[in-house]
């Protein structure tokens, strides 16, 4: 594990030096998908992670697990070895299957197979350190030492400082099928990777779906069930953070002498961006500086990509009415009732309030209340076993 992080890191130094798209770094990464050390970690994190519980079309005996042998593990490392740098590789249809989503729409997913799954995770290894240390500074999503909690946790500081509630305008966005829309040319001309691997990148794309009915061509092409796919979402929306901060620098341009100071202070917009995989929001101090400004430069960033903003789900609020992003609402009230415990000091006063969603909390009661009425006669332990998987999320 050491060896692999210091390999890394001397990837990202190389590309620093050279360029991210240099030959220097292409051969980097070839050697790289080659090494022994990595191809091991690879399978390890497939077969250690949950999801190697659900293969797709794969082989009774091509199915590694965690608990598998080590000769098992080997030969898939093998396997994996030989197929990253070979130039007939051939990628086995993905299993559809059918998610309900919150909204009570349904979704269809393909599930790879465990042998494409430990190939997505070695190429992730020599791609992901490139794409990190050039992501934005508030991307929060599928990063090391970064979760939801932390973005959360950031935005809550913002609001409270700075401005007062009503100078703060929240734009929410939502990316309209973010991996169905993504444009194929534009991810295969940027990606930092040699073209040996952009083939098979290209190839778990165009992956057909099997199912009941037989194999058909993939109806969703980006492989957003891979584990390659976070890294493909912080990739094209890094960038993204600066565009938007520089989409006013026409504006902050003048400067206005504020009282007691004896020199000129550029005025503060408070125009701040967070985001979580492909979702964000940007704060700004009026709404005519979003619409005007900051959208038709994200529409603009957005649509080089091959994608857009879906006019139904994105809006413009205010923080009274409330704003619903990563399963929290924050909300500010100039008077809590005393019954609503948000403020353990300030019950009564105003405040911006975080609190989980009603819909999400109301899904985790209903979801609980069956497990409850179907599990009447099991043991505590057994009840146990069926609730932490949901209490932990």
């Amino acid at each position: 594990m050491e060896d692999v992080h210091q390999k890394q890191v001397e990837l990202v130094n190389i590309a620093e030096k050279c360029g991210f798209h240099s030959k220097e770094v292409q051969r980097m990464q070839i050697l790289l998908s080659r090494s022994l050390n990595f191809a091991l970690l690879a399978v390890r994190k497939t077969t250690l992670n949950s999801e190697s519980r659900t293969p797709g079309v794969d082989v009774d005996n091509k199915i590694i697990r965690a608990s598998s042998s080590e000769q098992e593990k080997l030969t898939m490392v093998k396997e994996i070895q030989k197929l990253a740098v070979s130039a007939t590789y051939k990628n086995e249809p993905v299993k559809n299957v059918q998610i309900t989503l919150a909204n009570g729409k349904t979704r269809t997913v393909g599930i790879p197979t465990i042998k494409d799954r430990c190939l997505q995770s070695l190429i992730n290894l020599i791609l992901e350190p490139l794409v990190e240390c050039r992501s934005d500074n508030h991307n929060y999503g599928y990063r090391k030492h970064r979760s939801a909690k932390h973005a959360l946790g950031y935005l809550l500081n913002l609001f409270y400082s700075r401005f007062n509630v009503e100078d703060k305008y929240v734009l929410y966005a939502d990316i309209k099928g973010f991996f169905d829309n993504i444009s194929h040319d534009w991810l295969l001309t940027n990606l930092p990777l040699p073209g040996i691997h952009k083939k098979v990148l290209e190839k778990w794309m165009k992956a057909n779906m099997f199912s009941r009915e037989g194999v058909h061509d993939r109806e969703l092409d980006t492989p957003q069930e891979g584990i390659i796919s976070p890294t493909i979402i912080n990739f094209t929306l890094n960038g993204l953070e600066k565009v938007i901060e520089n989409s006013t620098s026409t504006v902050t341009k003048s400067k206005l002498k504020a009282k007691g100071l004896r020199s000129m202070v550029k005025f503060n917009l408070g125009v701040v961006t967070v985001r979580y995989a492909d979702d964000f929001v940007v704060t700004a101090r009026s709404k005519y500086l979003i619409k005007t400004f900051i959208m038709p430069e994200i529409e603009k960033f957005l649509k080089n990509r091959g994608l857009e903003l879906s006019k139904e789900k994105t809006k413009i609020i205010t923080l009274k009415e409330g704003l619903d992003f990563l399963g929290y609402t924050f909300k500010y009230q100039e008077q809590w009732k005393v019954r609503e415990h948000f403020f353990k000091e300030r019950i009564g006063r105003d405040g911006i309030a975080l609190y989980p969603q009603k819909k999400k909390v109301y899904n985790i009661i209903t979801k609980l209340r069956k497990i409850f009425r179907k599990s009447s006669n099991d043991t505590a332990y057994t009840l146990i076993f069926k609730l932490n998987p949901i209490l932990r999320g």
